[in-house]
C-alpha cells in the first residue's frame, strides 16, 4: 500500500476453461424429448431389476454422441471437394448458436471450417448477426440461422437451420447487401428489393418502426418489398440500420437510421425512402461503417481515384484531418490513386494503385 506494507486485495482475473470431452451418451426423461445437437436418440434394452428383485430387459432411451469425423470436439466433418468447374461450397466457422454456420444443426463454437449444406453454386455469400444468405448463380437467394425479423426472407420467424429459398422475389438478382436483421438485393433489371427488420426505416418504402425494438407494426416484412421508385441501381450496400445504392449515373441514394448524418444529406433525420446523398457524383463504389442506434460514416470512392466521407468522425474515421461529424461528403485528405474502400464503425481503410 502506500505505506510500502503488504496487504491483501482483491483481484478479478479471467482464467481459462478448458473444454471438456462431451458425455458419450445420457438419458432421456421421455422417449418425446429432444436430444442436444451433436446427440442422435436411440433406443436400447437394459438389465434392470424389478420390485421383485429380479433381473429384467426394460427399453431405455438414450442420446449417444456423434463425434465429427474429424475427432476433436468442435471441428467439423472434412470438407467435400467440388466438382471440377463448379462453384465451390459455402463454409462457415464460428459461434453458431441459430444454426448461422449452415451446417444443418445448433451448437456452440466451431473452430473449423463447417459446410453449409444446401447451397450451390454460389455467385456470392454475405453474413450478418446470427445469420447468413447466399446467392446462387441462378439468380435466386437462399438464407440460414436466426430469424427474429423475418431476415431469411421466407415468410416466418423461425430460426432455420438449413438454407430456405428467400420467397417472392420480383425477378433474378445480381447482388445482396445484409447487415443486422435486415437485408437488401439488387435485381438484374436495376431494381431493389428489402426485407427484415425496418424499425429504423431500413427497407426504404417509406415506412418505419419508429426506433422501437417491441414496435407492433411497420417493423418489418418477412418477404421481399420493392423501394419504391428507385431504378438504374448498378450497386447495394448495407450496415447497421442504414442502406445505399449506387446509381448509372455515378450519384448515389440513402436511406434508414441518419444519427449521425451517414446518409449525407445534410441533415441527421432518418429517411425512410431513399434520398439524393448532397454533391456526389462519378462514384465507383461505396463502403459504409455503422452500428445500428449508434450512428457511423459512408465512404465513396470517385472514379479519379480519390475518397469522400461524411457521417461520424469522432475516431477521425472520415480523414478529413478532424474529428467533427460532418453531414454532406468531405473529401479525405492526400488520397489519390485508390481502388478500394472498407469501413468499420471506427475506422477507413483505402487500397491503393501502387
Amino acid at each position: 500500500n502506500t505505506h510500502r506494507k503488504l496487504v491483501k486485495v482483491k483481484k478479478a482475473v479471467c482464467v481459462y476453461l478448458a473444454p471438456t470431452a462431451p458425455v458419450k451418451e445420457y438419458t432421456l426423461k421421455s422417449a418425446r424429448a429432444h436430444c442436444r445437437a451433436g446427440y442422435v436418440k436411440k433406443t436400447k434394452w437394459v438389465k434392470k431389476r424389478n420390485k421383485h428383485r429380479k433381473l429384467v430387459k426394460v427399453r431405455k432411451t438414450v442420446c449417444v454422441y456423434l463425434a465429427p469425423k474429424v475427432g476433436a470436439p468442435n471441428q467439423a466433418a472434412p470438407l467435400e471437394a467440388a466438382p471440377p468447374g463448379a462453384a465451390p461450397p459455402a463454409v462457415g466457422w464460428g459461434y453458431n448458436g441459430r444454426g448461422e454456420l449452415g451446417p444443418g444443426y445448433r451448437s456452440g463454437i466451431l473452430a473449423t471450417a463447417a459446410p453449409v449444406i444446401g447451397v450451390a453454386p454460389i455467385k456470392q455469400i454475405a453474413a450478418a448477426g446470427e445469420w447468413g444468405a447466399a446467392l446462387l448463380t441462378d439468380g435466386t437467394i437462399k438464407a440460414w440461422g436466426g430469424n427474429v425479423a423475418g431476415q431469411l426472407g421466407d415468410g416466418t420467424t423461425e430460426t432455420k437451420l438449413t438454407p430456405v429459398a428467400v420467397k417472392g422475389l420480383a425477378g433474378p438478382v445480381t447482388e445482396i447487401a445484409t447487415a443486422g436483421e435486415h437485408a437488401i438485393a439488387l435485381l438484374s433489371n436495376g431494381t431493389v428489393e428489402t426485407w427484415g427488420n425496418n424499425i429504423f426505416g431500413q427497407l426504404g418504402n417509406g415506412t418505419d418502426g419508429g426506433g422501437k425494438e417491441d414496435c407492433k407494426v411497420l417493423c418489418r416484412s418477412l418477404t421481399p418489398i420493392q423501394v419504391p421508385g428507385l431504378s438504374g441501381v448498378v450497386a447495394v450496400f448495407a450496415s447497421g440500420a442504414d442502406d445505399a445504392a449506387q446509381l448509372n449515373n455515378g450519384t448515389v441514394v440513402a436511406w434508414g437510421e441518419n444519427k449521425s448524418g451517414q446518409l449525407g444529406d445534410g441533415t441527421q433525420v432518418e429517411k425512410d425512402s431513399p434520398t439524393l446523398v448532397h454533391g456526389l457524383s462519378e462514384v465507383k463504389t461505396l463502403a459504409l461503417g455503422s452500428e445500428s442506434t449508434l450512428g457511423g460514416h459512408m465512404l465513396a470512392l470517385l472514379k479519379d481515384g480519390t475518397v469522400e466521407a461524411v457521417g461520424l468522425n469522432t475516431e477521425g474515421q472520415l480523414g478529413d484531418g478532424s474529428t467533427v461529424d460532418s453531414l454532406v461528403p468531405v473529401a479525405v485528405n492526400g488520397l489519390s490513386g485508390v481502388t478500394a474502400v472498407s469501413a468499420s464503425f471506427t475506422h477507413s481503410l483505402a487500397l491503393l494503385g501502387d
